[in-house]
C-alpha cells in the first residue's frame, strides 16, 4: 500500500489516504460542534440573557473524496480491469460508510505523530458524482459524532505528590492541549482524607457555573476512593466500602466536568480536605477531548 501523506486517516482500520481513494481537501474537516443551549430573549430588553454553562451539540465534519480505478499503490491496469477496480473501490467505501451495526472508529494521525480518535456515523446521503468516461468519481461524506468530541487514542494519567495539604491548587499538566471539556475521567483519592472536595478552576478561579464534587465521609489512610465519571460508579479499595450517597456533585451531571486549560495551559482543580496525612494523594486518568481533529 502507498499512503500519500504522513497524516494517515483510517475508518475501522481502512486507510483512506491511498492512490486508489483519498480525501482531496482539508475544507470541512475542522468544523466545531454547535452549542445546544441558546441565549434567552427577554421582552423589553436589548440583546439576550446569557445562559451559562452551555453544552455542545453532536459533532460533524465533512470529507470531500475521490475514487478511481486503481490499486492502492496507484498502479493502473488495462481499461477493463480498471473499471472493475473502480467498482470494487466504490463498493468498499460505501460499505464502510453505510454500516449500521455500530459507530465507525475514525482515527487521524497528526503532524506530530499523535493520533486522535472519534466514533461517528454517516447519516446523510452519499452521492458519488462521475463526470468522465474514465472510472473516477468524487463524493462528500458527512460524519456525525454523537458524543461531540475527538479524543486521545490512549488514556493519560496525572498523579499528585503524596502528602497533599488540606487545601491545594493542583495543575493537571498531562492534560494540557485539550480543547473540549472532559467528563468521563476516573478520579482516585488515596486517604487519609475527610470531606475531600475537588473543584474545577479556570485561570485559578471557580467556573462561572461552579463545578465540584465532594465525598462527605472519611477515606481511611492508604485506602482509595475511585470515582468513575463515565460509569457513574463510586468504589473503594479492599476493606473500604463507600456509599454513593455520600458523594455530592454540583455543576455537572457527570460528577465533575474538567474544562480545558485556557490558551493551551494545563487544567487546574482546587483540592480541599481535612484529616490528611502523608499518604493523601489524587490520581486522574482519562483521555483529552478535542472540539475538532
Amino acid at each position: 500500500m502507498t499512503v500519500t501523506t504522513a497524516e494517515t486517516v483510517t475508518v475501522d482500520g481502512l486507510v483512506l489516504n491511498t492512490l486508489a481513494y483519498n480525501i482531496s481537501t482539508r475544507a470541512g474537516r475542522y468544523t466545531t460542534p454547535d452549542v445546544r443551549t441558546k441565549n434567552i430573549e427577554l421582552p423589553g430588553r436589548h440583546g439576550t440573557l446569557n445562559v451559562r454553562g452551555k453544552k455542545f451539540q453532536q459533532g460533524q465534519f465533512v470529507w470531500t473524496m475521490w475514487i478511481r480505478g486503481a490499486n492502492e499503490d496507484g498502479s493502473v491496469p488495462d481499461n477493463t480491469i480498471q473499471r472493475r477496480l473502480f467498482q470494487q473501490n466504490l463498493d468498499l467505501l460505501l460499505q464502510v460508510f453505510t454500516r449500521r451495526t455500530g459507530l465507525l472508529d475514525i482515527r487521524q494521525t497528526l503532524p506530530d505523530g499523535s493520533v486522535r480518535q472519534c466514533f461517528g456515523e454517516v447519516l446523510a446521503v452519499v452521492d458519488p458524482q462521475s463526470k468522465s468516461v474514465q472510472p473516477m468519481a468524487t463524493l462528500s461524506v458527512a460524519i456525525t459524532i454523537p458524543t461531540a468530541f475527538w479524543q486521545d487514542l490512549t488514556a493519560i494519567t496525572y498523579t499528585s505528590s503524596a502528602g497533599l495539604s488540606a487545601s491545594q491548587t493542583l495543575t493537571l499538566s498531562p492534560f494540557i492541549g485539550a480543547t473540549a471539556p472532559m467528563e468521563d475521567l476516573v478520579w482516585t483519592i488515596t486517604g487519609a482524607a475527610t470531606n475531600a472536595k475537588v473543584q474545577a478552576l479556570e485561570s485559578g478561579a471557580a467556573l462561572n457555573v461552579d463545578t465540584w464534587m465532594q465525598f462527605n465521609s472519611t477515606i481511611p489512610t492508604m485506602k482509595t476512593l475511585t470515582v468513575d465519571c463515565s460509569a457513574w460508579t463510586v468504589v473503594g479499595s479492599v476493606g473500604f466500602t463507600p456509599s454513593t450517597s455520600n458523594l455530592v456533585h454540583v455543576g455537572s451531571s457527570s460528577f465533575i466536568s474538567l474544562p480545558p486549560g485556557p490558551q493551551n495551559t494545563a487544567p487546574q482543580v482546587q483540592w480541599t480536605a481535612s484529616s490528611v496525612d502523608s499518604h493523601t494523594q489524587i490520581t486522574v486518568v482519562g483521555r483529552r477531548k478535542y472540539v475538532t481533529v
